[in-house]
């Protein structure tokens, strides 16, 4: 869907659904990526998952990517950098938790507790899983 914006260039949506088995157990993705024009690339995914269900490590080229807890259990994101080769790098993480900026270690796990956020920058692996709920 193409929806146009005023001085700023389209901004496209794409949502999509998705019930995939990932290591026999089930995890329900909603995506939604918005692209502006001139601005910034952007995603927000929403995803329900089973406890202790761990998605594969992945990392996006030219999107930032906001991951929020809505509630339930806590969300543990594993982070590193992608290197030239695309890689795990052993370099300081980027992380900016609601509005705080900051670096971590390369392979910490960053615990997101509900009604909190996590922004990822392009070139960051991330996995991550539930956990307590």
């Amino acid at each position: 869907v193409n929806i146009p914006y005023t001085q700023q260039g389209t901004i496209h949506l794409i949502a999509n659904y998705a019930h995939t088995t990932l290591i026999s157990t089930h995890i329900l993705f909603l995506n939604i990526f918005t692209y502006i024009a001139d601005t910034k690339p952007y995603a927000e995914k929403m995803l329900i998952t089973e406890e202790n269900q761990v998605t594969p490590y992945h990392f996006h080229r030219m999107k930032m990517e906001d991951i929020i807890n809505r509630g339930g259990a806590d969300l543990v994101v594993k982070l590193y950098n992608a290197d030239e080769n695309e890689d795990f790098a052993d370099t300081p993480v980027q992380v900016s938790m609601d509005g705080r900026n900051y670096f971590v270690p390369a392979g910490t796990e960053v615990r997101v507790k509900p009604g909190q956020s996590i922004t990822l920058l392009p070139g960051c692996y991330h996995s991550f899983w539930a956990e307590g709920g």
